[in-house]
């Protein structure tokens, strides 16, 4: 957050944002500027696998988007719904996030994401 033009502690923050700094709030927010650096065939590879193909997803990330496919849930429901542990099912959402294929929302609501809900 930008201070005060007279205040020296500042600085470190007007330096950021002249370099460009960006405001990240979700992790979508980091997905668009990783996309940016990705070579343009793993762009289209990332576009198409919103197709969600059963290939490219391990059973336990498959069993999830399935448990998801009806709305979404909230995330101790999908723990117990899948049968896997706080940890298990973290890393599992973190990794299906970054795929984009979920998000999650405030409340620790999971969802797929749009394109994918109304396929």
């Amino acid at each position: 957050m930008p201070g005060r033009i007279d205040t020296p502690t500042a600085r470190g923050c007007h330096a950021l944002i002249k370099q460009g700094a960006k405001l990240v709030e979700t992790i979508d927010d980091i997905c668009d500027e990783v996309q940016a650096l990705l070579p343009r065939r793993i762009e289209t590879e990332a576009t198409q696998m919103k197709r969600l193909p059963d290939m490219m997803l391990g059973p336990e990330e498959a069993a999830m988007i399935k448990s998801l496919g009806g709305g979404g849930l909230h995330i101790d429901a999908l723990a117990r719904e899948a049968g896997l542990p706080a940890a298990r099912l973290n890393a599992l959402l973190l990794g299906l996030e970054m795929k984009r294929l979920v998000r999650i929302l405030p409340g620790r609501f999971v969802e797929l994401r749009e394109e994918l809900a109304t396929k």
